[in-house]
């Protein structure tokens, strides 16, 4: 079917929709375009954004924990050891969010790098445990040095007492020279035992607080010159109660040195877990730097990105509004054209019929109401000329009738001036008949 032969208010409609259909699939195309920068936002805003701020917590956190560690190593209390277990959970928190991101954005790069963290922070975790045992061991073993230095500095406070008191005594009941030397001689190595172990016992405070291995070396010398000092005084003295403080002083000695090398060994442990927990920090807050800077390389993309789809969407939005309008006039010009026209010329054969013009014709071949319309004039028209033809036929057959009535009118008249004629011939000759009678009557 042609367009012309279409329904008006269905031309109207199909313009209409034209317009609708350029007009939404321009919107559509918008609406797309948008949807994809709404996508590059919401990546900048839930993906790239948070990948961001949840690595800069694991590297905030780990940083944390760093510093937790070092005022554990310092103090070395629960509470402190609290605190690093307490930020480890943090950066576990903030690794397990940065995977939930990775996961869902299927962030290849970030998901290993949190995995690469993920390990360093597990076994810097347990590093850690063994750190809070070690320290406690060598908590342990620092009880044991002092309770043990103080065996031996009571015991040798003691056993000086014991000789000051011996040789007081055998002095008053005037000894001889040589049983007063041998207190004097027990008194001199009690007193070199006694310095010997306040030495020691300096030199462990040194090397708890300094750990720098040179108090414990002048430990690691004086310890056997403070055992033989035990034997060189077990030698001179038969006194079963000084032999027993002797026996115990050695004891306690001994128990001295193995917590010494017992903590020593567990510090040189723990230094090297420092150290590896050092490097395994570094590597969680590396990891964290790395996931950051691809964070921001992500969002600088992802801003280009962007502003490169404002622009495409603001030209396709300004494309539409464009097209829409060109396209809404032209389809609107047709449209008008495919109305008007017929209607300018059905006006002017109906105003030429009107001036008396018969002779025009309507050419308006469509099936639309215009068509219509067309088609009710011509048949007008044609009536009307039909009707003009019988009242001309007409017209002349009653103008013949009245001429053919002048006619016999006019014989009528004549007929009558000769009936009047005879009349008054018929008058006159019964007035002549009349005197003729009365003159015979008369006769």
């Amino acid at each position: 079917m042609r367009f012309k032969d279409l329904r008006i208010r269905m031309k109207i409609l199909l313009g209409a929709t034209s317009i609708v259909l350029i007009t939404g699939m321009l919107g559509v195309l918008a609406y797309v375009y948008i949807g994809k920068i709404s996508g590059t936002l919401f990546s900048i805003t839930e993906n790239n954004a948070k990948s961001v701020e949840f690595a800069t917590g694991v590297e905030r956190k780990a940083f944390e924990t760093l510093l937790a560690i070092r005022f554990f190593i310092e103090e070395k209390t629960p509470q402190r050891g609290s605190n690093v277990h307490s930020h480890l959970k943090e950066v576990f928190v903030y690794l397990d969010k940065v995977d939930a991101i990775a996961k869902e954005y299927h962030n290849t790069a970030l998901l290993q790098g949190s995995n690469t963290a993920r390990q360093a922070t597990q076994a810097y975790s347990d590093m850690f445990v063994s750190v809070e045992k070690g320290v406690a061991a060598n908590r342990k073993a620092i009880e044991e040095m002092t309770k043990h230095g103080e065996t031996v500095g009571n015991a040798a406070s003691k056993f000086l007492e014991m000789q000051v008191k011996a040789y007081t005594n055998a002095q008053r009941s005037d000894a001889e020279a040589s049983v007063l030397n041998q207190y004097v001689q027990r008194y001199i190595i009690t007193t070199h035992i006694y310095e010997t172990a306040l030495k020691i016992m300096r030199a462990e405070k040194e090397e708890v607080n300094y750990s720098d291995r040179k108090s414990y070396k002048y430990m690691q010398e004086a310890l056997p010159v403070l055992m033989q000092l035990y034997n060189d005084l077990e030698k001179i003295t038969t006194d079963p109660t000084e032999l027993s403080l002797i026996a115990a002083a050695r004891q306690s000695t001994s128990t001295y040195q193995n917590a010494a090398v017992s903590w020593v060994s567990t510090d040189d442990l723990l230094k090297k877990y420092l150290h590896e927990m050092v490097t395994l920090g570094d590597n969680v807050i590396h990891q964290a730097q790395l996931a950051e800077e691809a964070g921001y390389k992500e969002l600088e993309l992802a801003k280009a990105r962007s502003r490169d789809m404002v622009g495409e969407a603001n030209t396709i939005i300004v494309a539409t509004i464009a097209i829409s309008l060109v396209g809404g006039v032209l389809i609107a010009i047709l449209l008008a054209a495919a109305i008007s026209n017929p209607v300018v010329k059905g006006v002017g054969f109906a105003s030429a019929i009107a001036a008396g013009d018969f002779s025009r014709t309507l050419d308006i071949e469509q099936k639309d109401e215009i068509g219509l319309l067309a088609n009710a004039l011509r048949t007008m028209i044609a009536t009307l000329k039909s009707k003009i033809d019988e009242a001309a036929t007409q017209g002349k057959a009653a103008a013949d009738e009245a001429a053919r009535a002048q006619i016999a009118m006019k014989e009528a008249q004549e007929a009558k001036a000769q009936a009047e004629r005879a009349k008054a011939e018929v008058l006159q000759a019964a007035q002549q008949l009349e005197g003729v009678v009365q003159v015979v009557s008369s006769a």
